[in-house]
């Protein structure tokens, strides 16, 4: 049998944290301390739309499960997004 991909058509919400600010320093600037992504509540939470060519992390658990003996299906569970960067308005370097 061929692997296949059962898509479905939901809509739902995920939590979408901002953690521009330890991606946006300068490099004359301190960097700030390490994103930790076990303690995500601590980031703000992003209440738009995630603009197009947006940097992100996403977060999710992979699992897997067996129906009948021939067929095993992997399941991912989207947990949250980080927003990590926006895309650069003036691109001259």
């Amino acid at each position: 049998m061929l692997p296949h991909v059962r898509l479905t058509q939901f809509r739902f919400l995920v939590r979408i944290y901002d953690a521009r600010k330890y991606f946006s320093f300068k490099l004359k600037d301190k960097r700030p301390r390490d994103l930790e992504f076990d303690n995500l509540e601590s980031l703000p939470l992003w209440k738009q739309e995630l603009p197009f060519n947006s940097f992100i992390a996403v977060l999710f658990t992979p699992n897997s499960y067996t129906l009948n003996r021939d067929e095993t299906w992997v399941g991912f569970n989207l947990y949250s997004v980080v927003l990590l960067a926006l895309e650069v308005e003036n691109k001259s370097f």
